[in-house]
């Protein structure tokens, strides 16, 4: 990034650290793990852009449209959809090792 951009790069991503925060790590925790493990710290982006980042949380709104797991705290009924789980590549990650099947 630092080779084609001249100002300053935004990057939306998820904490690793905080991931047990969300409320989901209390309905599906392996999962979570699935997520933990194929996200970057916050540490090692930095580091590699360069080491000098601003980290600004940003909130979730309770209405917000997209199907990322963290945004259906207001409707975990979601996810006993068959299409909402198949969106979501943790899912798919975790039953591979799992006995469990769609």
């Amino acid at each position: 990034m630092k080779r084609v951009t001249k100002d300053k790069v935004m990057i939306l991503t998820f904490d690793p650290d905080h991931l047990d925060d969300f409320w989901n790590a209390h309905y599906f925790p392996e999962v979570i793990e699935v997520e933990k493990a194929r996200y970057p710290s916050i540490d090692r982006i930095s580091n590699a852009l360069g080491g000098k980042c601003t980290v600004i949380p940003i909130p979730i709104p309770i209405d917000y449209k997209d199907v990322f797991q963290e945004a259906f705290y207001s409707r975990p009924e979601a996810f006993l959809e068959k299409e909402i789980r198949q969106a979501q590549s943790a899912w798919d990650l975790f039953l591979k090792n799992s006995r469990l099947k769609w």
